[in-house]
């Protein structure tokens, strides 16, 4: 039983840790369209940062979110 414990537990926190990068990453992407597209506005812009997408999201950034 603790052995299962200890094999699970750097599972769950590489899950958690991967999700905490990647579901706000989506939403900062999405968000990011709807209003680009919609309202015609841009409410960031990561054009400067490297390893970007359109200035919607990068690399940098997301990774601040996983932590």
């Amino acid at each position: 039983m603790i052995r299962t414990i200890f094999v699970t537990m750097p599972t769950v926190a590489f899950l958690l840790t991967l999700l905490a990068f990647v579901l706000p990453t989506m939403a900062e992407l999405f968000v990011g369209l709807f209003f680009d597209r919609l309202y015609g506005i841009r409410l960031w812009d990561y054009r400067h940062v490297p390893f970007n997408y359109r200035g919607y999201i990068c690399l940098p950034v997301s990774a601040v979110w996983g932590v």
